[in-house]
């Protein structure tokens, strides 16, 4: 069965997608952390759709992003306090995280959720899937001046995570479409404006230069034949689990994955 093919930015559609599951939970003002990189589109969703929900937002620094996102790094990273949050322990209802959980230690993400969080609060966030950016993967493969250093293992294991946390009633479930792009510098412009380029390739800056992203062109596979237009698979995990504290008997809202 062919993936649906979509004509948005994959970034903003990601965020739209998670802001349209706050609806599903109680009503009232939430306070929310936005925890990620690049959290412009998401935090205007936000104030445009709750705008009474007081916001507050953290950006992971790009070095630690990268540093991590080395393979070599992987087991001898930066300290674990690279990634700790910035907020209150017991301060929020919400923390919301948008395609970057793929490149962080996950243990301290969930910890440093579930720390964060009020009794009641939630856990919303996505991340990217294994067949996520696989176009550009394959062509990469044929230049040498450039390499896919980017690695999306599958995410069911991530509930897993999350109970052992102590998070209750953890979900998730994915979803895989196609976009389109008209040329391969409209696609790499979304990738570099995201903040992806340097996670996603090592010596990233040479995708600067057009007789680089023309080599990656001539090795692209997935073209729609009609109308020339490049297409990209992005396949998104979402999650969601609560924080209760079984002491206290807080109650937690049902949840219903599309």
């Amino acid at each position: 069965m062919p993936l649906p093919e979509k004509q948005h930015d994959f970034w903003v559609a990601t965020a739209d997608e998670l802001i349209d599951r706050i609806s599903l939970l109680q009503s009232g003002a939430l306070a929310t952390a936005v925890v990620g990189h690049q959290n412009s589109s998401i935090a205007d969703l936000l104030k445009k759709r709750f705008p009474e929900f007081p916001v507050q937002s953290f950006s992971y620094s790009e070095k630690a992003l990268n540093h991590l996102t080395d393979s070599q790094n992987q087991t001898d990273s930066l300290s674990d306090s690279s990634f700790d949050l910035p907020f209150e322990s017991d301060s929020m209802d919400l923390v919301i995280s948008n395609l970057i959980i793929s490149f962080l230690p996950l243990p301290t993400f969930a910890r440093e959720c579930f720390r964060v969080l009020r009794d009641g609060g939630v856990l919303l966030t996505s991340a990217f899937g294994p067949d996520s950016f696989k176009e550009l993967e394959l062509a990469s493969r044929q230049l040498s001046s450039i390499e896919f250093r980017a690695s999306f293992g599958d995410m069911h294991n991530f509930g897993d995570l999350l109970l052992a946390t102590g998070f209750t009633n953890p979900v998730v479930d994915t979803d895989r479409g196609l976009y389109s792009y008209a040329d391969i510098e409209t696609l790499y412009k979304q990738i570099s404006d995201a903040g992806l380029a340097s996670l996603l390739f090592t010596n990233s800056e040479k995708l600067n230069k057009s007789g680089t992203l023309t080599e990656l062109l001539g090795h692209y596979s997935n073209v729609q034949e009609k109308t020339r237009t490049l297409l990209l698979t992005i396949e998104v995990f979402y999650g969601i689990a609560w924080k209760k504290s079984a002491s206290r008997g807080t109650a937690t809202v049902p949840f219903q994955a599309n």
